[in-house]
């Protein structure tokens, strides 16, 4: 429910949409023909030039005509038609200036859209607005769409917005092995004590919701957001928590384990499993909704959250995004090109200037020369999953741009409320294991760049030969010698021991 103070500020901000699409109406009359309309800024001082983004391509509007014709709505992500600075590279003042800017330009859009088929259907709204960089996801008729087409001064592109999911494989289910392997092999047969154990850092899981009270995550969830039960206004229910306190990030039901099983790989304590990172602290950003559907624009909201919120009250290491979208791309050239996926590589490439670690599985579609997005951004760490033997998981997607690979075959999954354990499979199991291991780097070195401990990660451990790609090598994830290598010394402070399993609870952690 919204709160007066946010009723006053939408309201002011609609009072001042008219004004925004006048000024911006004005601006492109004096454009060259097909140029978009830009804002000038103030200037900020000393900032270094913007890195280089490719442009998105042009969207088809006809794939989306035939979308809107299967069905009455389909959801698009909007580009607003604003040429804007990098968000970490302004000041506060101007970071602030430019988000009320993309906000005004939004509200412009929606009151532009009221005009349309307003008999026939309710007072529209924008399921997700994003507010750093200039996009909004809406529900559209076909009417709407052709309205949003005829809005250059205030539309530059509009795209689906593209669906994601978790897609983890079932596994037959072996006995399950005294210990989690997984750990050991990543730890070099050793596991983290003291120093080594991510103490102090959060790594934020955007996935289906962390079961902050299972028996291996008690105490491990600090809090949590993300999703929540659609509303009548423009935050479909998206919940935020507080910097530690009630987890809105928790999953809506049995179904959706996959999120507890990603949060367990990565910070854990049982008596048969520890996770890569034990005194590491999750976040959770649910970003599944009830009906099983995962947007593009939930997950690029869920990284702006990790950008505006959880990295001011928590040294946040990295951020683990283990799902796939069914587009993949060769390069990462190319998929920084997709305008389906302009809005994560933007909120992607804020978090990299604020040195945290974007990490996602490459995908389960056997490919072997394409990676899913949002892996194949060149601002996401994309891993590929190997088995418990150090052999390439076949059903793991490859390209030459892959990062580096970690154990995702024939893992235990823990379903939410304690359940019965089952054997899963997939990039995704793979990915956790490298997110942690930065939680894991960041205790040791703080003050370390960001290209320092990808280097260090990407590039250390035993090589993994690759089937069917002429023999191309990717290294295996090896926490230990990355910490060698950050450390400078083959003894690092933080002394490693081994791991002998515990008595067996009766749950069998």
């Amino acid at each position: 429910m919204d709160t007066p103070t946010t009723t006053r500020r939408r309201t002011s901000r609609r009072a001042r949409a008219l004004f925004v699409a006048l000024v911006l109406v004005a601006c492109t009359r004096s454009a060259l023909p097909g140029e978009p309309a830009r804002i000038p800024l103030a200037p900020v001082a000393d900032d270094p030039p913007a890195p280089s983004v490719p442009a998105p391509a042009a969207s088809d509007p006809d794939d989306l005509v035939t979308q809107i014709r299967l069905a009455s709505l389909t959801r698009v992500l909007v580009e607003l038609a604003l040429d804007l600075p990098p968000d970490p590279m302004l000041t506060d003042q101007d970071a602030l200036q430019q988000r009320e800017l993309i906000a005004q330009t939004q509200d412009a859009v929606m009151l532009g859209l009221t005009r349309v088929q307003p008999i026939l259907r309710a007072p529209h709204h924008a399921v997700r607005r994003l507010e750093t960089t200039p996009y909004m996801a809406l529900d559209v008729t076909l009417a709407e769409l052709v309205q949003l087409l005829q809005m250059p001064q205030l539309v530059r592109s509009v795209v689906r917005d593209e669906t994601y999911s978790t897609r983890a494989l079932a596994a037959p289910a072996p006995p399950a092995p005294p210990i989690d392997r997984s750990v050991r092999i990543v730890w070099d047969h050793q596991v983290a004590t003291g120093g080594c154990a991510g103490t102090g850092q959060v790594v934020v899981v955007i996935d289906t919701g962390v079961d902050d009270v299972h028996p291996l995550l008690a105490g491990h969830v600090i809090s949590g957001s993300g999703v929540g039960r659609p509303l009548a206004d423009d935050t479909l229910g998206w919940h935020q928590g507080d910097c530690e306190g009630t987890n809105y990030g928790r999953p809506f039901g049995t179904g959706f384990s996959h999120g507890s099983q990603v949060a367990a790989i990565i910070s854990s304590n049982g008596h048969l499993t520890q996770g890569v990172a034990p005194g590491a602290k999750i976040v959770s950003i649910r970003v599944v909704r009830e009906d099983g559907k995962i947007y593009a624009s939930d997950v690029a909201k869920a990284l702006e959250e990790v950008y505006l919120h959880w990295s001011t009250c928590h040294a946040v290491a990295s951020v683990c995004i283990s799902l796939a979208s069914e587009t993949r791309h060769p390069d990462s050239a190319s998929c920084d090109g997709d305008p389906e996926g302009a809005a994560i590589l933007k909120t992607a490439l804020e978090l990299q200037a604020r040195q945290i670690a974007v990490v996602s599985g490459s995908g389960n579609d056997w490919e072997r020369a394409a990676i899913s997005m949002p892996a194949c951004l060149s601002p996401v760490i994309s891993v590929a999953s190997s088995d418990l033997d150090d052999v390439f998981a076949t059903y793991s997607n490859a390209s030459a741009d892959l990062g580096l690979i970690a154990p995702g075959d024939g893992l235990r999954a823990f379903p939410p409320g304690g359940g019965a354990i089952k054997i899963e499979s997939g990039t995704s199991m793979a990915g956790p294991h490298v997110a942690a291991a930065f939680a894991v780097l960041r205790q040791f070195a703080p003050e370390a760049d960001l290209v320092d401990l990808v280097d260090a990660i990407v590039g250390s451990g035993p090589l993994v030969t690759i089937p069917s790609t002429g023999g191309m090598q990717v290294h295996r994830l090896d926490v230990l010698a990355a910490l060698r290598l950050v450390s400078g010394s083959e003894a690092p402070d933080c002394i490693t021991e081994s791991l002998d399993a515990g008595p067996a609870d009766q749950a069998g952690y």
